[in-house]
């Protein structure tokens, strides 16, 4: 049901604005466009399915395609995509040299649906192979992604106190992995939330609003599933 509202909502976009930019164009349908792409594909539209999968081959032959496109087209070819897949985007991602276009590929190893993927993007953000600056990238694109979700609660606290050493508050980037954590929707969890970050050990100044922040947003999440008898 939600699957047919999203079409139903983007698809006339889509067709007004078409699949290729226009000279005189606004940014800000270039970049509608390419959220409209990435809202129908996820949705399982097929049409827009099949046509991202022609762009990304034409991306694997070396072809041009328009770079307002490609985060789009990421996404769908993980998404819909066989686990190894994520050996030719993480490949793609050392040998890039544009920092956007970078990001784009660390986003799309969070995009898997498989489980083992998931957790292998999430070691994978803590490694070397990934800059300081870019290390929440992978974390946070996980949020959006119902199996990658699942691990980072756990992920989050096995490696908190490694976190807290890591990001300096001069960094301004551990509240990135607290606000990873507005996706908790159930009491229980709830709970953990609020015992882990109330231990000494676990605060941090720097972290005090997005904790109170996230804690509001799980609040949220639970009162709407109650609601909505999830």
């Amino acid at each position: 049901e939600v699957g047919s509202s999203t079409i139903a909502f983007h698809l006339p976009i889509l067709r007004q604005l078409g699949w290729n930019r226009r000279l005189d164009e606004k940014n800000v349908l270039t970049m509608l466009r390419s959220m409209t792409i990435s809202s129908l594909g996820l949705a399982g539209h097929k049409e827009t399915i099949q046509k991202a999968q022609q762009l990304f081959k034409q991306i694997q032959e070396n072809k041009e395609v328009d770079p307002n496109l490609r985060g789009a087209i990421y996404t769908l070819a993980a998404w819909h995509g066989k686990p190894a897949l994520y050996t030719y985007f993480f490949e793609r991602y050392k040998q890039e040299t544009i920092p956007e276009e970078n990001r784009k590929l660390l986003r799309t190893l969070a995009l898997f649906r498989d489980k083992e993927t998931s957790q292998r993007a999430l070691d994978l953000s803590q490694s070397s192979e990934v800059r300081l600056q870019d290390s929440f990238v992978i974390p946070m694109s996980l949020t959006l992604n119902p199996i990658g979700s699942t691990l980072l609660w756990s992920w989050t606290k096995k490696n908190w106190l490694q976190f807290i050493q890591k990001y300096s508050g001069g960094t301004h980037m551990l509240a990135h992995f607290v606000q990873n954590l507005a996706f908790i929707d159930t009491v229980r969890q709830q709970h953990e939330f609020q015992d882990f970050f109330s231990k000494k050990e676990h605060q941090r100044d720097d972290i005090k609003m997005a904790v109170r922040q996230t804690l509001e947003r799980i609040q949220v999440n639970i009162a709407f599933r109650k609601k909505n008898r999830f």
